[in-house]
């Protein structure tokens, strides 16, 4: 028969072993909140939680970082966030929130944030609302990612881009761009379109371009030819061509000269054209 002293030994073994597995569950739970919080905080992304029945609404740390405050001394409410987002915002927020709250339609929403030290930040919100089983709403569930990086090099880009369209579209000579695999022109400027004398969409492509302005079969046919001879020669010499006659949307007769270079590396060909008609 076992003793008592040999029962207890194995008791205080289970107990024991159940202990060292609750330490271990907990262990790993800490490690996976700080490889979670340690996510949020590189990728700047907040998440929060609203029980819409109770009202109370909680907010990760990385959101109390986003918008400024420290957790101690700010209290997480729904008035309260909206106390941090922009004036000229909180119409439109209001509207897709309340979409989201009665028609269940996912919060995907950009906005910007005034934080308490007066700088103003963009964020970017999703949310999803979760039903108990009846299909009332009872929560909301989402996250808050600070994007303004993000927004600074997309309005930098926008008026890069801008400005390189505004010198483009005022250049002295025409302007194409072409994809070479299909003809279809992605960008064609004003003086283009001045100097060959038809409106963009009607020589947007190439077949277009060859029908409105030569008009001439036997001409136009030439004209194919040697261009493409001399594309396909590869050497850049045989890429500018002179005294080209070709026939406006008016009727009207102009001289021009052209020039191609090609992008076989970008699947483009940039074109360029002067109207030497009274030269």
């Amino acid at each position: 028969p076992i003793t008592n002293s040999a029962g207890e030994v194995v008791k205080l073994i289970g107990i024991n072993m159940d202990v060292t597995e609750a330490q271990l569950r907990e262990n790993a739970l800490r490690e996976s909140e700080t490889r979670l919080l340690q996510a949020q905080t590189i990728g700047k992304l907040g998440s929060w939680e609203l029980d819409i029945e109770k009202n109370p609404l909680h907010w990760s740390d990385q959101i109390y970082s986003i918008f400024g405050v420290p957790p101690q001394q700010f209290e997480a409410t729904y008035e309260a966030f909206f106390h941090f987002v922009h004036p000229d915002d909180r119409e439109r927020m209001q509207e897709a929130q309340e979409k989201t709250l009665n028609e269940g339609v996912p919060l995907n929403f950009e906005h910007r944030i005034i934080r308490h030290d007066g700088a103003v930040r963009h964020v970017h919100e999703r949310a999803d609302l979760t039903y108990d089983r009846a299909g009332n709403p009872i929560k909301l569930t989402g996250t808050v990612q600070d994007v303004t990086e993000r927004k600074l090099a997309e309005l930098e880009l926008l008026q890069r881009n801008q400005f390189i369209e505004t010198v483009l579209e005022n250049l002295p000579v025409g302007l194409a761009v072409n994809y070479i695999d299909q003809g279809d022109a992605t960008y064609l400027n004003a003086k283009f379109e001045e100097i060959y004398g038809w409106p963009r969409e009607k020589v947007s492509n190439i077949e277009q371009f060859f029908q409105s302005v030569y008009p001439d079969p036997d001409y136009r046919q030439q004209i194919q030819a040697q261009i493409l001879a001399d594309i396909n020669s590869g050497d850049p010499e045989r890429m500018s061509w002179e005294g080209i006659e070709i026939v406006t949307q008016k009727g009207e007769k102009r001289i021009v000269s052209a020039k191609n270079i090609p992008l076989p590396e970008q699947n483009l060909m940039i074109s360029t054209v002067q109207d030497i008609t009274k030269q």
